[in-house]
């Protein structure tokens, strides 16, 4: 029964998103350009009415939803040869993110989850916003005010999801997006070709690459930490460099000495299906592909667009500061540089570009005043001298971009678009090679954020913008076989994967309301959660965690109680 209700609510949900873009597509005929669309703009609607007026409960808007996303079926049926591509895309990344979370359900402090279920729950009390701050009872939430959570609410309030379930179902269904949109940039490419369907399999191992790959550790797992278990391999690929490196075997050892003074990660997608965190870093990557679609659809339409596009590029530039603002220097230096390289055929667009930006600025306004101010002043200076990556773990970790820019170099390219993205890549890497953001984090791990950031969204702009490209170029098919093994190579990451969770425990399995793990501690956390989820809203009361990764504020949390 359980498992004929959630077949019945993905099949519920996956049609409203899919609605979404419905709605659009006759005029994007873009199935993933038009989704992206009309869901950022309903988000962005109500985002900006609960600056002033709190909904409530807007569960009504289910039914309402359903029926009209059925009757847009209906009348788009046609279209389905068009569409299936990219409607199949995201139906197989979204069921790949939720199978994860189905096997590792639990949301307690293990890592960074019940932050990101702290921001969701805050959203979905239906109240004006900003929210209250679900983990400090009677203030309002200041941080981290992102447009991804709220929209992750926005999705529980409306199927009256419980928070974990809202969490999980949030989580699966931008990887869905993400994986839908880099097809459909990919797509764009190949209906250049005289064969489309000639490179399905080719972009199929770019979206396993991009989704369940690893970073350029990924192909050496085995050989580096030969006494490490295959889950733990996630964790080595992101953060190898200054930390992982120095759980490497004995001969490895020999070839880089650790450095315990740094630590320079990279978050590559494959790990998130793993710790299941629901960072803002979803959202800038994105915003990363859909960067890659729209420049790709603009190509191959010669900039002949439907006006929602430059809408759409206007509202990219100022989007980010309300997603994850880190990305906002290098997302508005790509698109500027974009945009003037192609001034003369985009001389019709320009208004509409204002227009996109303008009205979004219009829309996050009440955000902006509330929460803006506390955001800015972060600085750049250089790095300092003993704070350079140490060259052998450098290029352990990326080689992959190294090598894809490469290859963009070199590769014949009418459209200017490879040389465009690999040019980025080796400025952005030399750029934070030589440069840091003056965040909070000073001392030795001064780099961590500057490097988190900016080499993981590039990890995305490149593979989607460099490798996706390449793999449906099919006049350069030496291009093409240059691009493979990297991309085989970084997909070893899912073997790691796949195979470390066969080992997992299977107690909380599918349990996707997230609270299976309580009764396993003691009966007294079971009693008390019971009691919690039962009682009257309040606010409980709980002794501060001095240390990280700690589940205190779980149980009210999953309760839906303020502490």
């Amino acid at each position: 029964m359980k498992q004929l209700y959630l077949l019945l609510t993905v099949a519920i949900w996956l049609s409203l998103v899919l609605g979404a873009g419905l709605a659009l597509y006759p005029r994007l005929k873009s199935m993933a350009l038009s989704t992206i669309t009309g869901l950022l703009g309903i988000v962005l609607v109500f985002f900006f009415v609960e600056h002033f007026v709190g909904l409530g409960d807007v569960g009504y808007l289910m039914p309402i939803g359903l029926v009209l996303a059925l009757g847009l079926a209906y009348l788009r049926r046609h279209a389905w040869p068009d569409i299936q591509e990219e409607v199949l895309a995201f139906g197989a990344c979204f069921a790949w993110a939720l199978a994860w979370r189905m096997m590792l359900p639990n949301m307690d402090g293990s890592t960074e989850k019940l932050m990101n279920l702290e921001l969701i729950a805050s959203y979905r009390t239906g109240v004006t916003l900003p929210p209250p701050d679900m983990w400090l009872a009677g203030h309002k939430l200041d941080m981290y005010y992102g447009l991804q959570h709220y929209a992750a609410a926005l999705m529980g309030r409306i199927m009256h999801f419980s928070v974990g379930a809202n969490y999980h179902f949030a989580f699966a269904t931008i990887i869905g997006l993400i994986g839908m949109t880099a097809w459909a940039s990919m797509r764009q490419w190949a209906l250049q070709q005289k064969d489309p369907n000639e490179s399905l399999w080719w972009r199929a191992l770019i979206i396993v690459a991009l989704l369940g790959g690893g970073t350029g550790v990924a192909p050496f797992t085995y050989l580096i930490f030969p006494d490490m278990d295959p889950l733990t391999h996630s964790w080595a690929n992101v953060r190898f460099m200054g930390a992982y490196e120095n759980q490497a075997g004995e001969w490895a050892r020999t070839i880089f000495t650790p450095q315990n003074k740094l630590d320079l990660p990279m978050e590559v997608m494959g790990y998130f299906m793993h710790i299941g965190d629901f960072h803002a870093v979803l959202g800038g990557f994105l915003l990363a592909a859909l960067l890659c679609l729209v420049m790709a659809y603009q190509i191959r339409l010669q900039f002949a667009v439907p006006k929602i596009v430059p809408v759409l590029m206007g509202a990219m530039l100022i989007l980010p500061i309300a997603m994850n603002m880190w990305i906002l220097p290098l997302l508005v230096l790509i698109e500027a540089a974009f945009l003037y390289i192609h001034r003369a055929q985009l001389k019709d667009q320009w208004l509409y570009m204002a227009l996109g930006f303008v009205g979004t600025t219009i829309l996050l306004q009440p955000f902006f005043s509330y929460f803006l101010p506390s955001s800015l002043g972060v600085g750049l200076k250089l790095v300092a001298a003993d704070q350079h990556s140490p060259l052998i773990q450098y290029l352990i970790l990326m080689w992959p971009l190294w090598v894809l820019a490469a290859v963009g170099l070199a590769a014949k390219d009418k459209t200017g678009m490879l040389r465009f993205f690999a040019i980025t890549c080796v400025v952005v890497l030399l750029f934070t090679e030589f440069f840091v953001f003056d965040d909070s984090r000073g001392g030795t791990p001064s780099r961590f954020n500057t490097t988190l950031k900016y080499w993981s969204w590039t990890f995305v702009l490149v593979l989607v913008g460099i490798a996706g490209h390449l793999v449906v170029q099919t006049q350069q098919k030496w291009a093409r076989y240059a691009v493979a093994p990297v991309a085989v190579l970084l997909s070893f990451h899912v073997f790691d994967l796949v195979y470390g969770a066969s080992k997992l425990p299977r107690d909380n399995w599918g349990n996707l309301s997230g609270e299976g793990w309580i009764p396993g501690r003691s009966w007294a956390q079971k009693d008390l959660f019971e009691y919690l989820r039962g009682a009257p809203r309040g606010v409980v009361l709980e002794e501060i965690g001095y240390e990280a990764y700690v589940d205190q504020s779980s149980m009210a949390l999953l309760a839906e109680n303020p502490a």
